[in-house]
């Protein structure tokens, strides 16, 4: 074996909401074996060998909960502006800009979370400061380009 193979959540909005569409990645290798050949590979979403092979691994069940879209909208927007920099040489980003929200309302389809959330993270649920609700029985499965950011 050459990694581990953990199921995945990701929270999005809120930490009352996971992403349910087909663009999440639901399974993903977070444990690998120390072999210099491994490398992670794209936006480091995961691990191939150097020649671009996959790694044999074992599917465990454990879920890895992933907070990375629930964060205050102002602070997702700047996330989301700061990203179209690294791919854009021309992109500039305004003041007025910085000001909005994120509209996190652009999503294909969210499920409400009925688990529970490991306990070091209740305090930082606690705190969280914004609104954020969504239907999850309407689904928007179209053409559209799914797309977090402004391009």
């Amino acid at each position: 074996m050459d990694g581990l193979l953990f199921k995945y959540l990701h929270f999005y909005g809120s930490y009352n909401y996971i992403g349910a569409g087909r663009k999440w990645y639901r399974n993903e290798i977070r444990i690998i074996r120390n072999n210099r050949d491994i490398l992670s590979w794209k936006d480091a979403q995961g691990f191939r060998f150097n020649n671009g092979a996959k790694l044999k691994v074992k599917a465990i069940d454990a879920h890895i909960y992933h907070y990375g879209w629930v964060k205050d909208p102002k602070v997702s927007n700047r996330k989301a502006l700061f990203f179209n920099t690294l791919h854009r040489a021309d992109f500039v980003i305004s003041e007025e800009d910085m000001q909005k929200d994120f509209d996190y309302h652009h999503i294909d389809r969210l499920s409400l979370f009925k688990g529970s959330h490991p306990k070091y993270m209740l305090e930082k649920i606690a705190l969280m400061n914004w609104e954020f609700e969504f239907d999850p029985t309407k689904k928007r499965f179209n053409k559209m380009r799914f797309n977090f950011f402004y391009f």
